[in-house]
């Protein structure tokens, strides 16, 4: 969970195109589960979400909000 933090926290800046502590987005991160790391899965997924939950559609790529 710490290495898909620093991960998603470094890439969150260039693709919204804000600083995360600027931002009105977050992010989350989905990570393989036991199971699919033992067969060797090790790709970590980033999700940036509104933090009023509201709906969004399409990328929030370079939203700068």
């Amino acid at each position: 969970d710490e290495l898909a933090d620093e991960f998603c926290l470094a890439e969150f800046d260039d693709f919204i195109g804000l600083p995360w502590q600027d931002s009105i987005y977050d992010y989350v991160w989905i990570v393989p589960d036991q199971t699919a790391w033992d067969t060797g899965e090790r790709d970590i997924v980033c999700a940036a979400y509104d933090l009023d939950l509201r709906k969004v559609t399409g990328t929030l790529q370079g939203v700068a909000e």
